[in-house]
């Protein structure tokens, strides 16, 4: 626990509103510690507008935004330690969270003389805290045996529904990529029952389809399902396979040429949409 004794002098100051002299108390803080020195800026930025010195905004700002005066400032150093933090937020006007980051960040800890008794709330063993709100042995529940009719029955699926996306097995449909799937088993997992259909018919003349491989057209016609067309092969293959480096040198060019002007053309298309 940081230790922040304060040494309260009485002094005399003129207020800037009524021109009048008010006693206010003007407490030396340790600024060794870092709750000393907070406490000690907040003090030293008081308002004479006919309040107590200490009493006014303008100290250290805290997590919600709100200012910390420094008599808020006290009451979290002197209290936090021994009191809930509920009870201390409630003096010093601010929310729970508020207090509590505060308090985290000036150093504040709990008591140890705090966190052993019942008012922290803490279970430890033996401890009758809650006791009367705990369901005794034997107890017996309120409905127990009631019988009760929520309704909805006439709105209610059925044993056996199926929804209308369902589709029978055998069915077929193509993708926005335009690739061929058949629905080959019904455990609602579609990444299970739906198989594309030029996999299946490869794995059908050559066996089960070997990890790291995919099945790709030959004459990339996505329509021709000849065995002697879907060709299986690893993605590093099929990178060379697609490559524009396969082609000669001017070929090559031209191809990437190609690729730059139509990537402008769409640029440029996009930028007139935009305005």
């Amino acid at each position: 626990m940081m230790a922040c004794t304060s040494i309260l002098r009485l002094r005399r100051t003129r207020c800037a509103g009524g021109g009048h002299e008010r006693p206010t108390h003007s407490p030396q803080y340790d600024t060794n510690t870092a709750a000393g020195r907070v406490l000690a800026a907040a003090g030293a930025r008081a308002d004479c507008g006919g309040r107590w010195a200490g009493d006014v905004v303008g100290g250290e700002s805290g997590v919600s935004g709100r200012r910390w005066t420094q008599r808020q400032l006290e009451i979290l150093h002197l209290e936090y330690p021994n009191r809930s933090t509920a009870h201390v937020a409630r003096r010093v006007g601010h929310t729970l969270s508020s207090t509590y980051q505060y308090a985290r960040r000036l150093g504040l800890r709990k008591s140890a003389a705090y966190l052993a008794s019942e008012a922290s709330g803490q279970l430890r063993k033996g401890s009758q805290a809650g006791s009367a709100h705990r369901f005794t042995k034997g107890h017996q529940t309120w409905n127990k045996g009631l019988s009760v009719d929520i309704g909805g029955k006439e709105t209610r699926f059925a044993k056996g529904h199926m929804p209308q996306t369902w589709r029978p097995l055998g069915s077929e449909r193509i993708d926005t990529d335009g690739i061929l799937w058949r629905k080959v088993s019904d455990t609602r997992n579609k990444r299970i029952d739906w198989q594309a259909v030029h996999v299946l018919i490869w794995e059908a003349a050559n066996g089960p389809l070997p990890r790291g491989k995919f099945v790709i057209f030959a004459d990339r016609n996505q329509r021709n399902f000849d065995p002697a067309n879907l060709l299986a092969v690893t993605r590093a293959e099929n990178m060379q396979r697609n490559t524009c480096h396969r082609y000669p040198k001017e070929v090559a060019r031209l191809i990437q040429l190609k690729g730059a002007l139509q990537r402008q053309i769409n640029k440029r298309e996009r930028s007139e949409k935009q305005d």
